[in-house]
Parts: C-alpha cells; structure tokens; sequence
C-alpha cells in the first residue's frame, strides 16, 4: 500500500483532476490511498470542486491537514496579495446561498483540525503513522508549534532544516537508538518545492537528487521530503507534482503530470483573477526563490524527469 502524498492544491482542478487520473491507474495494480498536506484553497478558479474533492472523493478522513490558505478562510492570516485577492473570492464564492452546505462542513473540519488542547498545542497540526520500523511525519509547513503553517523549509535554508531535524530527533531520537524505528521521515509542503533531503545528527544535512518516476529508499536515519505543488509549482516545471511513499519498503517516489494549464488560465480570465496567477501557472516561476532553488537543484531542462543537486551540502541561509 503507498500513500499519494498531495499539497498545495490552490483551488486547480486541471492540476488535481490529472493527478487523480494518475493515481486511478496506479490502484489497477495496487491500493493507493491520498494524504493531503494542505492549501486545497487560493490562487486558482476551483476553490468549490477541490473541496468537494476533499469532502467526497479523497476519502482521505483524517488523513489531511489545514494549510495557511485554508486557514485564512476562518480566520485572516498574513498572506500576500495575490492570496489575499484570490481568498478574498473564494470565500464569497463559499458563502453563497448554493454552496452553504459545502462552507458549513469545510468551517466546521477546519476548526476541529486547528483546535489546541490545554497546552496550546494543535492536535491536527502535526500527524505521525507508525509503521514497521518507519515513523511518518505529515505538516503543512513545520514541526514547530508556531509555525506549522508559516515557515518555509527550502531546501536552500539549512539552519531552519537543521531546526525541523532536530525536533524530530527530541521526539524520535530514543526509538532510533533503541533500534524499534528505523527511519523518520518528515512530509511537508507550503513551499511549492520539491526537496529530498537526510540528516545525521553527527554529519548533518545533505541535499539528495529526485529521479522522477523512480522510488527512492528512504532511510535508515532521517529524512525530509516536499512533494512539490499539484497545483502551482513554482520550480520552473508547469506539471503537477506528488509523491507516493511505500509504507512497507519505506520508499518515495517523486511524480510530475501533465495538465491542461491553457484551461485553468482560461479560467483564471474568465473570473477576473490577477494576471499574475496566470502567468506564474503557464510558467511554473517561483519569482526570486526560483534563482535560489536553481542554486541548489538543476532545473529540469525541456521537463527531462531527473532533477539532480547543483552543487553538494544545503547552502547556508
């Protein structure tokens, strides 16, 4: 059984609708069951199917946690202006009279999955699976309590990767010294980057190459991994990106689908979006940060499915 690890939707049917039909074509052969990361909403025309999608056909129970942007909708967060714009649309859009049944149920999911206990700690913030010797970690942003949704692990920033691990290590470490897990992996997104990377706590961070297409192992040690956006990459490469992780051979493998983007740009358009949206789809640019990830991960040129390390260890910030 594999996981089909999605994030960053923002409102893109295209994308999620051709992510889907690659993943129907996996279950012909095996069970493959969705965990989402977050951010369904912002940016993109669809804010009502992907959460239909949620609500409906995921089937994904628990197995998801609230992004920034799917925050914002009950209670304004910082974001840009770009977000704020497209959020601003999509919660009109929700409150609607015909789609007051679908707002009532994603408030009412979004409150019970950011709500803190008595300590102040969200308890559907930070999700962990057990299995075999393999301990999964699902975020949208970070393992810190206060910045679970608003910190962004790029794979150039070591000292804020150091942090992730080193949590990891104070909640994991024992169970790796006494040999009953053998691998701790943290999934996150936000970033709309795809990232691999390990640490040892002697050693340190080390940036690894994806291969598209290919299942990679994932341990022993520690690992950390972003599947990139399904529904607005930002590394340069338009299609939508997932990954799947193999919970029993402890693998991820890296995905990338092509998407009718003329259509969710048509859309963008059509519904008075700013131009910039559309663009960035077309484009997959990720503006400023691109430069950076180019620094650290060889972009792919003309969409070849290999995106190897530019250069050795994670960049200091």
């Amino acid at each position: 059984m594999r996981y089909a690890v999605v994030s960053d939707i923002h409102a893109n049917a295209e994308a999620l609708k051709a992510v889907e039909a690659d993943v129907q074509e996996l279950r012909k052969s095996e069970e493959v069951l969705y965990w989402c990361l977050g951010d369904l909403v912002g940016y993109g025309p669809d804010p009502i199917f992907c959460l239909n999608w949620l609500r409906y056909r995921a089937r994904l129970g628990q197995r998801w946690v609230a992004g920034n942007h799917d925050e914002w909708l009950i209670r304004e967060v910082k974001v840009g202006d770009e977000a704020y714009a497209s959020l601003s649309c999509h919660r009109d859009l929700l409150l609607a009279p015909e789609h007051s049944g679908l707002w009532n149920w994603f408030e009412t999911e979004l409150t019970a999955a950011l709500v803190r206990d008595e300590t102040g700690r969200e308890l559907r913030s930070w999700a962990v699976e057990l299995w075999g010797g393999l301990s999964l970690s699902f975020v949208h942003a970070s393992t810190q309590a206060l910045l679970r949704r608003g910190t962004y692990l790029f794979p150039w920033k070591r000292h804020a990767l150091d942090v992730e691990f080193e949590e990891l290590h104070a909640r994991f470490g024992e169970a790796i010294a006494s040999g009953s897990l053998y691998t701790v992996c943290l999934s996150c997104g936000h970033t709309h980057f795809p990232m691999l990377v390990t640490w040892q706590p002697d050693q340190g961070l080390a940036l690894q190459p994806i291969t598209y297409g290919r299942r990679i192992p994932l341990g022993p040690g520690w690992v950390a991994f972003n599947p990139g956006s399904v529904g607005q990459p930002r590394d340069g490469d338009p299609r939508a990106a997932y990954a799947l992780v193999d919970l029993e051979a402890s693998t991820v493998e890296f995905r990338r689908v092509a998407y009718d983007v003329q259509a969710a740009v048509d859309r963008l358009h059509q519904e008075g979006y700013p131009d910039t949206l559309a663009d960035r789809l077309m484009s997959a640019d990720g503006r400023e940060e691109l430069q950076l990830f180019a620094g650290v991960y060889r972009r792919p040129a003309d969409l070849e499915p290999v995106v190897a390390p530019a250069g050795s260890p994670v960049s200091s910030p």
